[in-house]
């Protein structure tokens, strides 16, 4: 009898406890419930405002083209108005030369003549009479000046050459920054690889290969030209960005020279100027798919970075340092070359031989490359990352140290 009511006492301990249990349960789920019907209550009221919020995104951005695109048929119509005035201009010139140099012709003819009568006489006292003045008739014929005619077929050959470069350049300017804004395929990858890249572990997978941060991939090498003449017709053109420049830091040659020049006054106040660090950004995006460029250093320790814009320029810690945070992958040269990226660096196994460097970067696929440039190219290190923003070459400069943005 005993041995009963101990086991109905443990049962109805056991019903309680999952009783509780139960009530427990039913109140979570009551709260998740809550929490998601508030949670699609939200995404209602964005899903309706979605459709409202794209077509004024869209008619934005067509009316900020149009004008763009009004901008550019005034300028072609300008344009059109100075090859009218420039065609009239050389017409006009050519026919005061056309009536000059008939003028001319003329003149000469008449002499011609004179000379051919004066020839034909045969009393030799009137010929000697008449001879000064036929001389000098004829020399005053020939050295008559005549109005000379500027060819006008230069004139409109340096236009088309303006303009080509113009539109060259203004090609390249908008697929850049249409692919900033467009999501790039190389973010819309299957899980597992995503997972991989977002660890931050760039390219830290050489296990076996002597040459430091190759991808394990080795067809990703071979199957990539290694001769300077490929890397070239993905060659970019940069500027120093002078607003960005630490004031010790001298930026000329029109932008594609700087050297540290310590000691100097203190500039005018700039808000994009790194303060507290001898570096400066480019002024250009390398957001094309394919970006290639070269530098000639000079000193005993640079370094050659890429950040996003949005990298500190205030601090002195590492959120303004290159390779020291998570916007920025630095290359540094010195007695040897390192790489960081987010305070991890590792030394390579390559030491500084020539003093120029290329810069490959792949933004779609994800791959930056460092390279040695000579007679050759000699890979110093590659990282694959998944880029979110376009990138922007940066540079730090130690004591007498120069760096010069090469011609490609």
């Amino acid at each position: 009898m005993e041995g009963r009511q101990n086991d109905r006492k443990t049962c109805f301990q056991r019903v309680e406890t999952k009783k509780n249990q139960l009530r427990k349960m039913q109140v979570k789920a009551g709260q998740s419930i809550q929490t998601q019907t508030e949670e699609v209550k939200k995404l209602k009221i964005l899903l309706r405002g979605l459709e409202g919020e794209a077509r004024q995104t869209k008619d934005y951005c067509e009316s900020t083209i149009v004008g763009v695109i009004d901008s550019l048929q005034s300028g072609l119509e300008s344009l059109r108005q100075t090859i009218i005035a420039q065609q009239e201009e050389a017409a006009a010139s050519g026919q005061r030369c056309l009536k000059s140099l008939r003028g001319k012709l003329r003149r000469l003819r008449r002499r011609k003549a004179d000379l051919q009568r004066l020839a034909q006489m045969d009393d030799d006292a009137a010929f000697l009479q008449q001879w000064p003045r036929s001389e000098r008739l004829y020399k005053s014929a020939l050295s008559a000046p005549c109005d000379t005619w500027a060819e006008p077929h230069i004139q409109f050959e340096l236009i088309k050459i303006t303009v080509d470069e113009f539109g060259r350049q203004f090609k390249k300017l908008c697929e850049e920054e249409f692919l900033a804004l467009t999501p790039s395929g190389e973010h819309q990858q299957e899980p597992e690889r995503r997972s991989d890249r977002e660890t931050g572990d760039d390219v830290q997978r050489d296990t076996s290969s002597p040459t430091i941060g190759l991808p394990q991939n080795h067809d990703d090498l071979t199957a990539e030209p290694r001769t300077r003449e490929y890397f070239l017709q993905y060659a970019c053109s940069l500027t120093f960005d002078v607003t960005t420049a630490h004031q010790e830091l001298r930026v000329y040659a029109r932008g594609r020279v700087v050297r540290l020049q310590s000691g100097t006054p203190p500039a005018r106040r700039r808000p994009n100027r790194f303060m507290r660090r001898r570096q400066l950004l480019c002024r250009d995006a390398l957001c094309a798919a394919r970006c290639y460029y070269e530098v000639e250093v000079e000193g005993d320790r640079v370094e050659i970075a890429l950040a996003y814009r949005g990298i500190d320029r205030k601090s002195l810690g590492k959120l303004s340092a290159f390779g020291e945070n998570d916007k920025s992958w630095c290359l540094s040269r010195s007695s040897v070359y390192s790489f960081s990226h987010n305070s991890n660096s590792r030394t390579l196994q390559a030491e500084p031989v020539h003093q120029k460097v290329g810069v490959y970067l792949q933004h779609r696929e994800g791959l930056l490359s460092f390279y040695e440039v000579a007679d050759g190219m000699r890979l110093l290190h590659r990282v694959r990352v998944s880029f979110t923003q376009p990138l922007y070459p940066g540079f730090w400069l130690g004591e007498n140290c120069r760096i010069r943005i090469c011609d490609l």
